[in-house]
C-alpha cells in the first residue's frame, strides 16, 4: 500500500495579505519539528509570477531543479530522484519558479509532480497564485486543507469572497486566516 503525504495550500484572498510568508513559516516551522513522521518536508511555489518562495527564503541561488526544468515532463516521475534533486533551504525542500517572464506549468506537469512528492514527502506545503487556474485546481482537489489569508479590511474581505467561491468548486474543507490591521475590521 502506498503512503500519501498531507498537502496544506495557502492562497491570498488579496494581494498581499500574507499567504506566502505564512505558507514559508508552517513549512519551516514543520520542518524544524521533523515533519509527521521525522522525514522531509516540501514547499512548493505554486505561483510562477510571485517572485520564487525561494527569494523569500533567501536561498534563490540554491542549486537544484526549479519548475522550468520540469516544464517537458510527462508520466510517472521517481519522488525519491525529485527530492535529490531539489535545492533545500532551511532544512526543507524547495520547489519554487524562476524569476523572469515564464509559462504556468501545465495541468498534467503539476500532477505528475504533486503525485511524486506526496509518495516521499511527509508533508508538502503550496504557496499558491490567486489566480487560479487548471493546474491551481490540481493541487486544491488533493489538499487536506486549503487556508486562505485576508487582512481585516472590507476591500481585502470582497475580494477573498471571490477567491473561496472559486475554490469552493475543488474542495470543501476551506479556512481562513485573518491579519488583524489597526483600524481594520472588528473580530
Amino acid at each position: 500500500m502506498e503512503w500519501w503525504s498531507a498537502v496544506l495550500a495557502f492562497v491570498g484572498g488579496c494581494g498581499g495579505a500574507g499567504a506566502s510568508s505564512l505558507a514559508a513559516a508552517v513549512a519551516l516551522c514543520a520542518a524544524a519539528d521533523g515533519g509527521r513522521g521525522g522525514g522531509d518536508v516540501l514547499l512548493v511555489d505554486g505561483d510562477p509570477f510571485g517572485g520564487g518562495v525561494d527569494l523569500l527564503l533567501g536561498d534563490e541561488g540554491a542549486a537544484g531543479l526549479r519548475w522550468g526544468d520540469l516544464a517537458s515532463t510527462h508520466g510517472r516521475l521517481s519522488g525519491s530522484a525529485l527530492r535529490r534533486s531539489l535545492p533545500r533551504s532551511g532544512g526543507l525542500c524547495v520547489l519554487s519558479w524562476e524569476r523572469g517572464l515564464t509559462d504556468p506549468a501545465r495541468e498534467e506537469v503539476v500532477r505528475s509532480v504533486l503525485t511524486a512528492v506526496r509518495r516521499v514527502h511527509d508533508l508538502v506545503v503550496v504557496d499558491l497564485s490567486r489566480h487560479l487556474d487548471d493546474a491551481a485546481a490540481e493541487i486544491v482537489t488533493r489538499a487536506a486543507v486549503l487556508v486562505v489569508v485576508v487582512p481585516a479590511d472590507v476591500r481585502a474581505v470582497g475580494a477573498a469572497t471571490g477567491v473561496v467561491r472559486r475554490v469552493s468548486a475543488w474542495t470543501t474543507d476551506v479556512r481562513a486566516v485573518v491579519r488583524r490591521r489597526r483600524g481594520g475590521l472588528p473580530p
